[in-house]
């Protein structure tokens, strides 16, 4: 494997690991199960998931488990995050793409073949310290979106990576969230009014519950004024889940 190839294989799979939790723990349909990363190393099997299945990933749901095909993206300084889906669509070898393995596995699923249920897109900063923005899909939505688009006339922006000779198709998020088909982004705006939401809830009514202390109440009120209380969490909040 060339270095350059093994390298960004390396950022993607360290991407991944920040971006997957934070999916895991914000989507509710995504769902809180175990993840398991696939590597190189996981042989044979392993190669398969990836190479043919487009299996970057799987998820421990319910008591199965279901893929996910994962692609990660750094933004150099400067940069906003392209927010889009990219799908391989062309390679100079000729060989299949992508693209035409997972819609020619959703159109055969009947007879067994297996595709990831999730697709998703990250985008980080240069260094790879901080997760800019995750997006999520249904990839059998997904890939019969863009099917049922192009055949409509609809053309959809490719694009060739710095110093790449491989095609991608980029489907913007805003434009694939107006289908109505399941999008979700993090994070989201709704996410951010929420978590806002939430802590001024806190700030003004959680009161600490101290039955000892006769001026708890007036201690508790004093308390909310001071302006590091937003630190403070409730006594049932869940410790750091497991990471990836």
């Amino acid at each position: 494997m060339r270095e350059d190839v093994r390298r960004d294989m390396e950022k993607g799979i360290c991407d991944l690991r920040k971006s997957l939790p934070l999916l895991r723990n914000n989507c509710i349909d995504f769902g809180e199960g175990l993840i398991k990363l696939i590597k190189g190393k996981d042989g044979d099997v392993g190669k398969a998931l990836d190479t043919l299945a487009g299996i970057d990933a799987y998820q421990y749901y319910l008591a199965n488990m279901r893929g996910i095909a994962g692609r990660a993206q750094r933004m150099k300084p400067g940069r906003k995050p392209y927010r889009s889906f990219t799908i391989r669509t062309d390679r100079p070898s000729g060989s299949k793409t992508e693209y035409e393995k997972r819609l020619e596995a959703i159109k055969h699923k009947n007879e067994g073949a297996i595709f990831p249920h999730w697709t998703m897109q990250s985008y980080s900063t240069e260094d790879g310290s901080q997760v800019l923005c995750v997006g999520l899909a249904k990839t059998e939505e997904l890939y019969l979106f863009i099917e049922e688009r192009e055949n409509n006339g609809y053309i959809f922006p490719h694009k060739k990576p710095e110093n790449g000779d491989e095609e991608f198709l980029y489907v913007n998020w805003d434009f694939y969230k107006a289908s109505g088909l399941f999008f979700y982004e993090h994070p989201s705006v709704f996410d951010q009014k929420m978590k806002k939401a939430l802590q001024d809830f806190r700030n003004v009514y959680f009161i600490p519950d101290d039955d000892t202390d006769l001026s708890a109440w007036e201690k508790g009120m004093e308390a909310v004024d001071e302006p590091d209380r937003s630190d403070i969490t409730m006594a049932n909040d869940e410790g750091p889940r497991q990471a990836l």
